[in-house]
């Protein structure tokens, strides 16, 4: 993993400090509470080249008080809890959503790598001013190739591969070939009987 402070990053990323200006301005919170990091796609729009946040806002807390710390945060700042599964609670105000996941980590290391793609693997931990990435994050976002890091989710990976796609990034033969196999070894997915060339296909 490597671990960058804001000033360091801002030396070769100087639009940072309008990316983090974006981030205090839609969520206030921040300045209020304790332990916790912003990652994933807040996080790609950095390395994107983006000075704004135009989407979703995914919080990864460090412990059960951080979380109902900053759940509380933003409700008194305006902000609505709109959703609540077992994955995450979702909060709307400002235009935009936060999802506060339901899982604890133990840091921002332990975030990055439970993520599927090597592209989505940046957190930003607002209280040390600190930003980690995956040792690929930075080659792959500026490539636009998409690589695994770790596979979880047999029913939603196929979801996000198209997603990424949409945004403009490339699977790679191995990426793909990760997915399949995946996908076809995961007990929740049905096999045909029938073979084609020698090989089992999914329906």
């Amino acid at each position: 993993m490597i671990k960058i402070n804001l000033k360091d990053i801002a030396k070769r990323l100087p639009h940072v400090y309008d990316w983090q200006h974006s981030l205090l301005k839609k969520l206030p919170a921040f300045l209020f509470v304790g332990n916790f990091c912003v990652a994933g796609g807040a996080v790609r729009s950095l390395l994107e080249g983006k000075k704004d946040i135009d989407g979703d806002i995914d919080i990864y807390t460090f412990s059960q008080q951080d979380k109902t710390e900053l759940a509380t945060a933003l409700i008194s700042s305006g902000f609505k809890e709109v959703a609540h599964t077992e994955w995450s609670r979702t909060f709307n105000g400002n235009g935009i959503d936060v999802q506060i996941m339901e899982q604890i980590y133990v840091d921002e290391t332990d975030v990055i790598q439970s993520f599927d793609f090597t592209v989505t693997q940046g957190a930003y931990t607002p209280d040390k001013d600190e930003f980690t990435f995956g040792f690929w994050t930075f080659s792959d976002v500026n490539t636009k190739t998409l690589t695994i890091n770790k596979l979880k989710h047999s029913d939603k990976v196929l979801g996000r591969l198209a997603k990424y796609c949409n945004y403009g990034y490339e699977p790679t033969h191995d990426a793909l070939t990760q997915i399949y196999e995946f996908i076809r070894s995961s007990p929740s997915t049905k096999v045909s009987p029938y073979y084609r060339r020698g090989r089992k296909y999914l329906y």
